[in-house]
This record gives C-alpha cells, structure tokens and sequence, in this order.
C-alpha cells in the first residue's frame, strides 16, 4: 500500500502543478485579448492541449485511487484485522487500542475521498474555464469579422495618412452663425464706444464748472431752473462726443454695424443719460461726486460685460449687472452691430433712459437737503490749501 500511496501522490503532485501552470496561461491569454484585441491561435492550442491533460490527469487519479489504492487499503484493513485477531489471546490488553485503530484508517479513507472530490470540482471549475474563454475566443474573432474594423485595418494599412486626420480630428463641427460678426474689433465696438461716452463725461465736468455764479446780469435763479440751464450745455457737449465716437467708429473705423442709424442713436442717448448722471453727481456732491462718478466707471467696466461674459464674473459683479447702465447701453449697440432681436433694441433702451428721471430726481429734488452739507465740506476743503 505504501507504493501505490507513493505512485498516487506524485500523480497528484503533478495535477496540482499542471493546475498551477494552466492558471499563469489563462492570465497571460487574458492579457493578451486585452492588449491586442485577439488572442493568437498557437496560445489557444496550448490552453487546450493543457486542459486535455489536465482532465486525463484527474481521470488516471480516480481510477488510480479506486483501482490500486483503495484496494490495496481495504486489504492492509482485513490482513490487519486477521493479524489483531491472531493475537487478541496473547495480548488481551491490546483490545482497548483497536476502536482508535478503527478509527484512524476510517479518517484516512474520508480523507482519500474528499481529496477524490476536490479533484473533481477543479475539473469543473477548469471546464467552466475553458467554456468562458471559448466564449472571449469567439467575441474577438467576432469582432475581427466586422466589416467596419477590416474598414479601419484597410485604411490604415493603406492609407496611414487619412487615419492620422481622423484621429487628430475625430468630429467636424458645422457652424451656424445667427447673428455674425466679422472680427474682434466690431464685436468689441460696443463696450469701447460707451466707455468714451462715459470718460467724455468725466472730462465736461472736470473742464467745464457745473455751478452757475451769480453776478448782477445772473441772479435770482431758481435751484432747478439753474440745475437745467447749465446741463443742457454739458448735454450739447455730450452729444457732439457721441456723434464724434459713433460716426468715427463706422466711417473711420469702419466697424461691421447692419444698422448704423440705430447705432448713433444708441450712442446719443447713452450720452444724454450718463452725463446727466456725471453733472447730476457733481454738482449735488461736489469733488466727492466726481470721485462717485470715477468710482462707478469702474464697477462698470467690470460688472458690465463687455469684454468677458458676466456669467464668469466674480457674484458680486453678476448681482450687480442688471443695475448698471453700461449694460443696457452696450447690448443696445451689439443688437446693431449684429443684428437685431425682436424688441431687444427698444427694451435695452428704455431700460437706459430709466436712469435719466432717477438722475434727475436726485439733482432737482434731493439736491436742496444735501447743498448746505456740501457747501460746508467744500470750504473745510478750501482752508485745508490742498483743494
């Protein structure tokens, strides 16, 4: 018995390294398909080759173990039965040890056959193993027969250049431009032209004096009649700067603009309201309103979206956006520019034009609360000698 053991635990030696060896072939077979999208014919053998050795291999066991083996154990178990009932009348105190013999050779035997079944489910689990590659086999000569991959395969095999193309540049995008603009400069226009209107305002209130002094041929004004008198000179400036930056942009520049008489209109209106709104600053708040008026210039200039789209703006600026009369301003002039949207033109100018009464309330109406506040700030300027 102790020879077949020997014969049948080299032949399981054996199993447990052809097992070992068909586990590394199906991991370098899986990489394989992975790599290269196919698995080659002469690895595909190989694992066959494998597992019919492996499955002869199990078989040669289990008829090994029930041919020899078990045989061979059952006889050991009756020859050593004769041999222990021989001797049971010399040794009458080797009775209480043959229950643990007994029971020793049963657990051997159960040991025999769980190794027989475990065995036979790797032979399983090997056979469920191929079945699945058979199936990864199949999908990638499957995929190798498609019409389209022996497409791609042609062309890059015989024109290398064309697959290069595709690949740089996979989508082509069509482009359908509602409203074009030719170039940066006209798209631009719009922000830079209400900007100079704005600046140009800053600069009548810095030239001109906004304040009428009296003197014996003026005097006895009203505060209002005053207030309108003198801005409908800096409105007359403010509309001649218009007309200058507006007509400069289409004849001198020659910017892209479909309609060039809404477009100065636009510019001229932009003018009246944000001088009113500079002068109205100035004269009710004195220097402290012409740094009010450079002060908002700058919020507007970030806040107004002219140059970035407002949507990537800190949130303050996008709070504020709708506020601010550069924005309608400048949306007026792009619906000339490249077309315009419905009643988009005629919205954005209302929306201007509100912040002309509110301009003008502050400047007729608050003006008298705030005028001897301003007058007192002015002389503690004046004696400081640096204003």
């Amino acid at each position: 018995p102790g020879k077949v053991l020997g014969v049948l635990s080299d032949m399981i030696t054996s199993q447990i390294d052809r097992q070992k060896n068909m586990i590394h072939m199906i991991e370098t077979a899986e990489d394989t398909v992975l790599r290269t999208g196919k698995l080659p014919e002469d690895a595909r053998q190989e694992i066959r080759k494998s597992l019919e050795e492996m499955m002869d291999q199990g078989s040669r066991i289990t008829d090994q173990y029930h041919s020899q083996v078990k045989p061979a154990l059952t006889a050991g178990l009756d020859s050593l039965y004769d041999s222990i009932s021989a001797a049971s009348d010399y040794a009458v105190g080797i009775n209480g040890l043959l229950p643990q013999i007994d029971g020793t050779l049963t657990q051997t035997t159960g040991s025999f056959d769980s190794l027989i079944e475990t065995l036979d489910q790797t032979a399983s689990m090997i056979a469920a193993g191929e079945e699945k590659l058979d199936r990864i086999i199949d999908e990638v000569e499957s995929v190798e027969e498609s019409e389209r991959l022996a497409k791609i395969v042609e062309i890059m095999k015989n024109d290398p250049e064309t697959m290069g193309d595709f690949l740089s540049s996979p989508v082509n995008l069509e482009e359908n431009q509602i409203y074009p603009i030719e170039n940066y400069g006209s798209a631009m226009t719009p922000f830079y032209t209400i900007l100079a209107i704005w600046v140009g305002g800053l600069v009548l209130v810095a030239v001109l004096k906004c304040r009428v002094v009296e003197d014996e041929k003026i005097h006895g004004g009203k505060a209002y009649e005053k207030y309108f008198g003198r801005y409908f000179i800096f409105m007359l400036f403010g509309v001649a700067q218009a007309l200058i930056v507006s007509l400069g942009d289409l004849y001198l520049l020659k910017i892209q603009c479909l309609e060039p008489a809404k477009f100065v209109l636009a510019a001229v209106l932009a003018s009246v309201v944000f001088v009113n709104i500079i002068y109205t600053l100035t004269i009710s708040f004195g220097d402290v309103g012409k740094a009010l008026a450079v002060v908002l210039l700058v919020i507007q200039v970030a806040g107004a979206g002219g140059t970035f789209p407002i949507e990537v703006t800190p949130h303050f600026f996008r709070m504020v956006n709708p506020m601010l009369p550069f924005t309608h301003a400048i949306n007026a002039m792009r619906e000339c520019v490249g077309g315009i949207y419905g009643n988009a033109y005629r919205e954005d100018m209302a929306k201007v034009l509100l912040y002309l009464p509110i301009s003008l309330f502050v400047g007729v109406v608050l003006r008298k609360q705030v005028i001897r506040m301003n007058d007192f700030f002015e002389r503690k300027l004046e004696e400081t000698g640096v204003m």
